[in-house]
């Protein structure tokens, strides 16, 4: 292994006996994107907070954290609701929540509770609810292939998402499960760090952000709570002016909370291994309506990435607001030599091959071991979609970022003030 896993393996041991205390509990985590010590740090405490039945939320970021402050208002307003408190945003926030609920049959409240555990951290320690800290342990990681990794990233930014200054771009990458959720080998995982760091480097836009959540290993279970309410109030703010009932609610606590601070990216990348993000309740029960409500999302990614396969996209006519490029969790060597090329070259050669599937009613495949055939004509009659190359970039919402204002000493005291 081209890591220390004995450092790692030491850090774990290390955290989950400093994170004892907090068992099966739910963490927010949110600091400075540009901690790189920070981020290396996280492989192991969330392999620990895993292995004590914890929670993540993650959300490293570079400026202004206009989301997590949204969070932080919603979580006071319920803490009030909780009160029994009467006022105009306790009351919009219930009826809301109430109108959820009746499809929902009372699960839908069960998301609002704010997280028993906050972090932040400094260049050497997490710092948990303002008064534990924690070392941090960056060791494990070791850098290999570091510039060839960057500049596959360069590529990458430049010839497949055509990549601007001034927009608005977030990056995922998988916390560490215990070993008993996971499947690919844990080497890959550490890669993974590695190829989403690099990424973070490489990208030239201003504003940038990474994050990660505790993954579930069904779409059947609860997902985590923090990431669901996230998606739930973000999906809301998408549909606000659809003509129903729970949208018309939502938009009044939308504008009484200022719930337009969620925002969605114009480009995502992320590394994904194993596991799911859960059940979306909201998604299942309501569901977000096409503007001409012939159908509905389960989700809000749905809405924001709209791929070609869902039958929704034909019908939506918003157009899509994200461009996404994802991976597997892969080893750093295959990661380069199969991304680290001439994507429009490759487009070139790609459009021809769809050119011939389009006039072609059938694929035949042959090799020493194999032999079969690929249908391209549907029972209807109709063409079966030939999908268009990886380095294809569909039209998106961009939107020029405002001046860089409060750095990290800002917004952590101010998300701190609002927790307490």
């Amino acid at each position: 292994m081209k890591y220390d896993i004995k450092a790692f393996n030491d850090a774990v041991k290390y955290y989950e006996t400093s994170l004892k205390q907090f068992k099966a509990k739910t963490f927010l985590v949110v600091f400075d994107v540009n901690n790189e010590k920070g981020f290396f740090s996280l492989a192991p405490f969330s392999r620990a907070a895993h292995n004590l039945k914890c929670d993540l939320n993650v959300n490293l970021i570079g400026d202004k954290a206009e989301s997590i402050e949204a969070l932080m208002d919603v979580w006071k307003v319920f803490d009030e609701l909780q009160r029994k408190e009467l006022n105009e945003k306790t009351i919009a926030l219930d009826e809301f929540i109430k109108e959820v609920d009746k499809k929902a049959k009372g699960e839908f409240r069960k998301i609002f509770p704010r997280p028993e555990v906050l972090v932040f951290c400094d260049e050497k320690q997490f710092i948990l609810n303002g008064e534990v800290f924690i070392d941090m342990r960056p060791e494990w990681f070791k850098k290999y292939r570091w510039g060839e990794l960057l500049e596959t990233g360069k590529v990458i930014w430049s010839q497949v998402y055509d990549l601007k200054k001034n927009e608005k771009v977030g990056m995922g990458f998988d916390l560490i499960m215990p070993a008993t959720f996971i499947k690919n080998p844990l080497e890959d995982y550490f890669d993974s760090y590695a190829i989403a760091r690099t990424m973070f480097l490489s990208c030239p836009a201003e504003k940038k952000t990474m994050k990660s959540s505790t993954n579930r290993k069904t779409m059947l279970e609860k997902g985590e709570r923090i990431g669901e309410l996230s998606a739930t109030l973000l999906g809301c703010e998408l549909e606000k002016e659809i003509d129903e009932p729970v949208f018309k609610k939502f938009r009044k606590l939308s504008a009484l909370l200022r719930l337009d601070r969620f925002k969605t990216n114009t480009a995502t990348f992320f590394a994904k291994g194993e596991g799911y993000g859960g059940k979306h309740l909201f998604g299942e029960t309501i569901g977000y309506p096409t503007p001409n409500k012939k159908s509905r999302w389960d989700g809000p990614s749905g809405i924001i990435y709209q791929f070609a396969w869902s039958p929704q996209t034909k019908i939506d006519g918003r157009g899509p607001k994200c461009r996404v490029g994802f991976t597997d969790t892969l080893p750093i060597d295959i990661y380069i030599e199969s991304c680290r090329i001439d994507w429009l070259k490759m487009k070139k050669i790609d459009d021809a091959l769809i050119a011939l599937v389009n006039k072609s009613d059938k694929i035949f495949v042959e090799s020493e071991k194999s032999k079969f055939e690929v249908g391209l004509i549907k029972k209807d009659r109709t063409h079966r979609l030939a999908m268009n190359s990886d380095v294809d970039i569909g039209q998106c919402m961009t939107r020029t970022p405002s001046s860089r204002e409060s750095r990290q000493a800002t917004w952590q005291t101010s998300l701190a003030e609002k927790c307490s």
